[in-house]
């Protein structure tokens, strides 16, 4: 199947993760005790904050076109460093 590692060959892209109090850190998004965390209030502001910030950073992307080739370069030099 299709992952971000595998989209990040051709284009620009990121990966960010953020974290949810669970109430113990092996508990990972596929298990029923991250779900019921993932329902709450408090995660649900740690989630919005989160998308602010990844909003931001896509606008940044936009309106800053020496940032984007900057950003388009490195993946040419990463993309030429494979082959």
């Amino acid at each position: 199947g299709l992952t971000q590692g595998n989209v990040s060959y051709e284009v620009p892209s990121i990966h960010p993760i953020f974290l949810l109090d669970v109430e113990d850190p092996s508990i990972g998004p596929h298990h029923p005790k991250f779900a019921e965390t993932a329902g709450t209030k408090p995660s649900f502001t740690i989630a919005l904050d989160f998308a602010k910030v990844m909003a931001a950073t896509g606008l940044d992307i936009l309106q800053n076109s020496s940032f984007r080739e900057e950003l388009n370069s490195e993946l040419a030099t990463a993309q030429k460093d494979r082959s």
